[in-house]
Parts: structure tokens; C-alpha cells; sequence
């Protein structure tokens, strides 16, 4: 599965939290029936880099940025977190690590703070 991108649309601030955003994980079937994902056992971290495929600035965990608000229904939530003291457009991805050890990333995009 390609990651979807999905940049914050919302410049922030330095200095400021970033917006909380609620997400919900869904998965399509072949018969194009589409059914959320039960995070109940997976761990959820968004990884935030200096520059594309440059180093990491800083990973937001659950408990710390990341909530799962309903995780049998595949929904959480992102934002609340503030790692930034340079204006920038940072990359970010949302990794989801399986019980299993399997790690997928489902989204990718930017983050843009301003002075």
C-alpha cells in the first residue's frame, strides 16, 4: 500500500502546539467494502524529520501526541505536541507497528511553521 500525503493544511507557530487532528483508519477489501482497522494492538508513532529523508527531529508516541480515541473502530488522534524552534516545512510520517513486529507507514506529509 503507498502512503497517502496528507500535509497539514494549517501553518503553525513557533513556539505554539501543533492542532490536533482526528484520523481514522480504514481498509478496503476486494469487494470495495471498506471496514476500519482495529488499532487495539498496534503502537502509533509519527516520525518528524529535519528535511526529506534527512535526520529525525523528533518522534511523537502514544501518550504524547498520539491518542487512540476509539481503537477498535481504527480512530485517533494527532496534535498537542510542540518540538519546533525553526520555521520550516518538516516531513512527517504515521507509522503503525503490528504485535507482529510489522511496521507500515499509511501517511506521509508536512508540517509548515512560521515565525
Amino acid at each position: 500500500m503507498t502512503p497517502v500525503n496528507q500535509d497539514y493544511l494549517k501553518d503553525h507557530f513557533i513556539g505554539n502546539s501543533i492542532t490536533t487532528r482526528q484520523y481514522t483508519l480504514q481498509r478496503r477489501d476486494e469487494s470495495d467494502v471498506v471496514t476500519p482497522v482495529d488499532l487495539s494492538d498496534v503502537t502509533i508513532q509519527m516520525i518528524i524529520r529535519k528535511s526529506n529523508g534527512g535526520s529525525v527531529l523528533a518522534t511523537i508516541i502514544e501518550g504524547n501526541g498520539i491518542t487512540k480515541t476509539d481503537a477498535t473502530n481504527g480512530q485517533f488522534t494527532v496534535g498537542g505536541f510542540n518540538v519546533f524552534t525553526t520555521a520550516g516545512e518538516y516531513p512527517y510520517e504515521l507509522t503503525f507497528i503490528y504485535n507482529d513486529g510489522t511496521t507500515k507507514t499509511y501517511l506521509t506529509g508536512l508540517l509548515k511553521i512560521v515565525d
